[in-house]
């Protein structure tokens, strides 16, 4: 493994896990949706590092986000952060044979897959309808899949896309 590559997103981590923790949220419907930073995070590292790195990333960051942000559904976000690398690990393997839309229509399904798993546990006792969560999914979707885009255009293009 590369060194220089590790610090590089070591330090990138911890400056992403201070903006997490401070990135103001708003109201959907009586659903808090604020962008997840450290999914997209993930998506570089499953694209840069590889399946186990990426899963493992992904499972100690949604424990973080589970032990910060909610006691009663610890474990949600860590399998959903899992299940989101494994997905975008998956791209590395078409990555000479599927197209750049295709590769970005990818990605923003695993975003979706994942803000899917954590709705289905996190509105399961709730009074909302399917609706409002399959807008909220979709919000959290294309507002992280936005920033993804955004910083694939400011530090350039992605390394196997």
């Amino acid at each position: 493994m590369n060194v220089k590559k590790l610090t590089y997103f070591g330090g990138l981590w911890l400056v992403i896990l201070f903006l997490q923790a401070i990135f103001p949220a708003f109201q959907f419907k009586s659903i808090s949706v604020q962008p997840d930073l450290l999914l997209v995070l993930l998506t570089y590292v499953a694209l840069s590092f590889g399946g186990t790195i990426a899963i493992i990333f992904g499972f100690v960051n949604g424990l973080i986000q589970d032990l910060t942000t909610q006691a009663s559904l610890v474990g949600v976000l860590a399998l959903s952060k899992s299940v989101a690398a494994y997905l975008l690990f998956f791209l590395n393997n078409y990555s000479q044979v599927w197209t750049r839309k295709l590769k970005f229509m990818w990605i923003f399904g695993a975003y979706f897959t994942h803000f899917l798993i954590y709705a289905y546990f996190y509105l399961r006792g709730k009074e909302l309808g399917i609706l409002v969560g399959f807008d909220a999914i979709l919000i959290h979707s294309i507002i992280s899949f936005s920033i993804y885009l955004l910083f694939d255009r400011l530090i350039g293009k992605s390394g196997n896309l």
